[in-house]
C-alpha cells in the first residue's frame, strides 16, 4: 500500500494532535447532552455563563458623563501641545519585548505540540497576557485624555464609530486573509476522508467568515458529533489560531462604553484585585462545570478561555493599570527609567522578577504533569 505524500501526512498529525478538529471520532465519544434529557445540567452551564456575563459587563456598564467644557488647550499652540504630549507620554518599549517572549511562547506551545516532540509547553497560558496588554495599550493610546484625573474632555466627544472602523480595518483584512489561505492549502493538500465534504464543515466555515464560532461554542455539547469527521459540530475558526480575533473583537466593543467607569473608579488597585479573582472563579468554574458535570473537557475549557464574554476582566484589569499609569500610581507600574525612582523601582523590580520566576515553575510544572 503506498504511503500518503510528505504533505498529507504533516497535516494529518496536525489534524490528529488537535482535539477540536479529528479525522476520525475518539475511541468513545462522550454522549452529547440534550436541552429534553437533561434540563437540570443545561440550566446549570446557561447559568453559570449568564452570570459569568452580567458579572463581567457590570464593570463596564458606563455610570456617567462629565459635562462637557471648554478644552483646557485653547490658546495654546500646536507646537507646545506636540510638546505637552511627547513629555507624558508613557514609555511602553518594555511592553514590546514581553509581547515577544509571550508570542514565543503560544508559537512554540503549538509547534512542540503537533511536532514529533509531543510535549504541551501550555503556550495558551500567554494568552491572558496579550488580553491584559490589549486593555494597557488601548487605553494609553485611545484614552489617556479622557482618564486623566485633570482632564476636562468630554467623554461624549469619543468618536466610537472611527474607533470601531480603525479596529475592523487593522484586522478583519488579514483574519480573512489567512482563513482563505489556510481553507486553500487544507483544499489542495488533505487527502483524508471526509473532512472538506461533512457539512461540519461548511457550518464552521460560514460561522468562520461571521466570525462567531467562539461566541456559540458553549453550545457544543448538545449537538451531536459527526462520526464521519470531527468530534465536534462547532469547531474553532478554518485558521485555528484566528480564534483570538473573535473573541477580542468583543474589548474593542465594550471599550467606549467603559470610559466613564474608568474614569469614576477611584480605588484602582482593589478593583483590580477584585477583577483577578473574579476572572479566576469563573474560569475554574466553567471548566469544572464541563469536566465533572458535562464530562467533556475541550466545552469546559474552550467556552471559560474564549467565550468572549468570559474574559472581559482580564482586559478591564489592562485598561485600569493604563489608568493607574496615567494618574501616576507607583502600586501596579513603575518608571524604572527615572532617575527619583530609587528603592521603589528596585522594589518593584524584585517584585517582577520574583512574579516571573514563579510564572516559570509554574508552566514547567504543568508540562511535566501534563505528560
Amino acid at each position: 500500500m503506498d504511503s500518503p505524500p510528505p504533505s498529507s501526512r504533516v497535516y494529518e498529525n496536525i489534524f490528529q494532535s488537535l482535539p477540536i478538529i479529528q479525522n476520525a471520532a475518539p475511541p468513545s465519544p462522550p454522549e452529547p447532552l440534550s436541552w429534553q434529557d437533561d434540563v437540570g445540567l443545561s440550566l446549570c452551564f446557561v447559568a453559570i455563563l449568564t452570570l459569568t456575563a452580567v458579572a463581567n459587563v457590570f464593570f463596564c456598564i458606563p455610570r456617567r458623563s462629565d459635562p462637557a467644557s471648554p478644552a483646557a488647550s485653547e490658546g495654546v499652540s500646536e507646537a507646545q501641545q506636540g510638546l505637552r504630549q511627547k513629555e507624558g507620554r508613557v514609555d511602553t518599549h518594555a511592553l514590546t519585548g514581553l509581547r515577544g517572549f509571550a508570542a514565543l511562547h503560544v508559537a512554540l506551545g503549538h509547534y512542540c505540540a503537533i511536532s514529533p516532540v509531543h510535549v504541551d509547553l501550555i503556550g495558551g497560558a500567554s494568552m491572558s497576557f496579550f488580553y491584559l496588554l490589549s486593555g494597557f495599550v488601548m487605553t494609553l493610546g485611545y484614552a489617556k485624555d479622557l482618564v486623566a484625573a485633570d482632564s476636562s474632555s468630554n467623554l461624549a466627544n469619543f468618536n466610537k464609530r472611527r474607533f470601531w472602523r480603525n479596529r475592523f480595518a487593522r484586522l478583519f483584512p488579514m483574519y480573512m486573509l489567512t482563513n482563505i489561505v489556510y481553507f486553500l492549502v487544507l483544499h489542495f493538500s488533505w487527502q483524508g476522508p471526509g473532512m472538506l465534504s461533512s457539512t461540519n464543515f461548511d457550518w464552521n466555515l460560514a460561522l468562520t467568515f461571521l466570525g462567531l464560532n467562539m461566541w456559540i461554542y458553549p453550545l457544543d455539547a448538545w449537538l451531536p458529533t459527526d462520526a464521519v469527521c470531527c468530534q465536534h459540530q462547532v469547531a474553532l475558526p478554518s485558521n485555528f489560531v484566528t480564534w483570538t480575533v473573535q473573541t477580542m473583537a468583543v474589548f474593542y466593543i465594550v471599550f467606549p462604553y467603559m470610559l466613564p467607569w474608568l474614569k469614576a473608579v477611584k480605588r484602582r488597585r482593589l478593583v483590580i484585585h477584585m477583577l483577578f479573582w473574579l476572572q479566576a472563579v469563573t474560569f475554574l468554574s466553567i471548566v469544572s462545570f464541563g469536566v465533572f458535570a458535562l464530562k467533556n473537557f475541550n466545552v469546559g475549557y474552550w467556552s471559560a478561555r474564549a467565550w468572549p464574554l468570559s474574559r472581559i476582566p482580564v482586559f478591564a484589569m489592562g485598561c485600569l493599570a493604563a489608568v493607574e499609569r496615567i494618574h501616576g500610581g507607583g502600586h501596579v507600574t513603575c518608571r524604572f527609567r527615572t532617575a527619583d525612582a530609587g528603592g521603589e523601582a528596585r522594589r518593584w523590580g524584585w517584585r517582577a522578577s520574583v512574579l516571573g520566576a514563579c510564572y516559570v515553575l509554574i508552566l514547567t510544572a504543568g508540562v511535566v504533569l501534563n505528560e
